[in-house]
């Protein structure tokens, strides 16, 4: 089920360069991993005006617990290279959802697990990895490489009233 709004609010949480922060489930402000930041999240529901993270940057996800739901007010921005790893035994990518009310930027380079929604007017958007499957308002591409090392690509276009189409296209 997904809300029409979402809404955050509490203290801003920096993690300054090299350093880590564990976050504990709940509501806060702006969320900003500087850069070589590592951040750790665990199982629950977190809500946070507005998340930045910036290059080299780490989120673990500890689902040993449970899901992990992270709720943004504004935007979403993962900037390159930012690794987001499931850390437990136990989990998977379809227990990991990030929903930002604005919009989803996911720089290059970066490995991101889990659903990613866009909720609002800018670029609406929804990616699952690392499924690769891709939701659209416009077309759309996203390249992904699997453990054979084949390297793939799919574009994909979604109307309002249209199904999911979409076609893909792989290279080696």
């Amino acid at each position: 089920l997904i809300p029409s709004t979402l809404a955050a609010g509490g203290q801003n949480e920096t993690v300054q360069k090299d350093q880590t922060l564990t976050l504990n489930p709940g509501s806060y402000g702006r969320l900003e991993p500087k850069k070589n930041a590592t951040l750790n999240l665990s199982a629950g529901q977190y809500a946070f005006e507005r998340f930045k993270a910036d290059k080299d940057s780490t989120i673990n996800l500890d689902l040993t617990n449970g899901a992990i739901v992270v709720d943004v007010a504004e935007n979403l921005e993962l900037n390159k290279d930012v690794q987001i790893v499931i850390v437990s035994q136990v989990g998977s990518a379809s227990d990991v959802t990030f929903r930002a009310q604005q919009g989803v930027r996911l720089k290059k380079s970066g490995q991101f697990v889990g659903t990613f929604l866009a909720l609002g007017p800018e670029k609406s958007a929804a990616f699952s990895w690392p499924s690769a499957v891709v939701r659209v308002m416009d077309v759309f591409q996203i390249n992904t490489t699997n453990a054979s090392g084949e390297i793939g690509s799919l574009e994909a276009w979604v109307g309002l009233d249209s199904g999911l189409i979409n076609r893909p296209v792989i290279d080696r």
